[in-house]
């Protein structure tokens, strides 16, 4: 009965392949978020700079 419980190598090997895809898409989009939140406080930080009486 084990047996059949195990399921195959490639099929597991797929799935790892397709979690691990997975996983580097979703840090590739917390990151792109990361650089937009920095480059939004980079040109506040520059906007105070350039005018720092208003």
């Amino acid at each position: 009965m084990a047996e059949h419980l195990k399921k195959p190598f490639k099929d597991s090997l797929s799935d790892i392949k397709e979690r691990m895809k997975e996983k580097r898409n979703q840090k590739w989009l917390t990151l792109s978020k990361v650089s937009q939140i920095s480059t939004v406080k980079c040109k506040r930080a520059s906007k105070i700079l350039e005018y720092p009486d208003v």
